[in-house]
């Protein structure tokens, strides 16, 4: 029987895998690598002493094509587990199972529930629920600072809040994602001091989260290009992702094209032109593009617009385009002559941050 488990690479403590592990004695369980050797695997063919079957865990994908042919060949008392860490390399090995007919089965615990998180927290420490999903909600959820918060505050003999507040730093933070979305204009909870704080937190890695944000409308750009030609709606988009030239669109996650698809009749297929020419403007280097990216937030904060261009190409299209280049004229001008309040509430926001660091008031 074949398993594929999905799961971030950073899950080192709360892993499924250990879900299996505990229901075979050690010498039935075999790991399998790209490193493992052909006569390491031919040891498979015989049954282990202990247990019915082998629990066969494949740590990496890139397995030689005999590799994947002898374990398909084994007994069905073995369990073949595969532990994937990306989307895209779990697309790669379904259909390769597929192909070869090999039946499977799925289980994504890509995303951990929150509430297994708060769990692992409050049955680490002596501390109430509430008081973990505090520590969690500090933590932004993220399983390696979690962990190194717990083993920070282990070793303190009463845990509150306050305790909590001196000893850990808060890492809330947004998705750059969600970031993208309060760019284009996509209704969502994120506000503007959402954003800043994500831009506080990239400050040294600024020059990544502009890519990442440019690549980010770039690729909007692309689908809405696909829907305007007629290649992609929400009927068919499961099916033809698969035919487009562009491997960055036919890699994309099924839900993640469809949300995409789904903003279609809301955004400006115009404005995201625009919003992709502003991003390229900005410098990467952080002292001399910084203003001109929050800037650009704060613009967007209060001209985000919900016009939507028809489906269908038509004389609309050239008073659009005037828009576009008024507004884009608008941007070049403050450019370079940022608004004295837009510069000070930036420059006032990052002091306080520092301060915050450095345990100041």
């Amino acid at each position: 029987m074949f398993i594929v488990l999905l799961e971030n690479i950073n899950n080192t403590i709360l892993s499924e895998v250990d879900t299996f592990t505990k229901h075979y004695p050690r010498s039935s369980i075999k790991r399998i690598t790209k490193y493992t050797t052909l006569e390491e695997l031919h040891s498979l063919a015989h049954k282990p002493l202990l247990s019915i079957g082998w629990l066969i865990i494949c740590q990496d994908t890139d397995l030689k094509n005999s590799y994947m042919k002898f374990l398909e060949g084994l007994d069905q008392s073995n369990l073949v587990l595969f532990r994937i860490t990306s989307e895209q390399k779990c697309n790669s090995l379904l259909s390769a199972l597929k192909a070869d007919k090999v039946p499977y089965k799925v289980i994504n615990n890509y995303k951990l529930k929150e509430e297994k998180v708060i769990r692992y927290v409050y049955q680490n420490l002596n501390i109430t629920k509430s008081d973990a999903k505090y520590l969690c909600t500090r933590s932004g959820y993220y399983l390696p600072e979690v962990v190194k918060n717990v083993q920070t505050l282990k070793v303190l003999p009463k845990i509150t809040k306050p305790v909590i507040r001196k000893y850990t730093e808060d890492r809330r933070s947004i998705a750059v994602y969600e970031l993208v979305n309060y760019l284009i204009g996509i209704d969502g909870k994120t506000t503007y001091e959402d954003c800043m704080k994500l831009v506080y937190y990239y400050r040294y890695g600024f020059e990544h989260l502009l890519k990442t944000t440019l690549a980010q409308v770039t690729l909007y750009i692309k689908v809405y290009k696909l829907i305007l030609d007629g290649e992609l709606t929400l009927a068919n988009y499961k099916i033809k992702k698969k035919d487009v030239a562009d491997k960055e669109i036919s890699s994309l996650h099924d839900f993640r094209l469809y949300k995409i698809i789904e903003s279609f009749d809301k955004i400006s297929y115009d404005y995201l032109i625009l919003l992709q020419l502003k991003l390229k403007q900005i410098s990467p280097k952080f002292y001399s593009g910084i203003f001109d990216f929050v800037t650009l937030l704060k613009l967007n904060a209060r001209t985000r617009t919900t016009a939507k261009m028809p489906a269908k190409i038509s004389t609309k299209v050239k008073s659009d385009l005037k828009n576009s280049e008024r507004k884009l004229e608008e941007f070049n001008r403050r450019r370079y002559t940022l608004a004295q309040e837009d510069c000070q509430g930036a420059f006032e926001y990052f002091k306080e941050q520092i301060k915050l660091e450095q345990g100041g008031n």
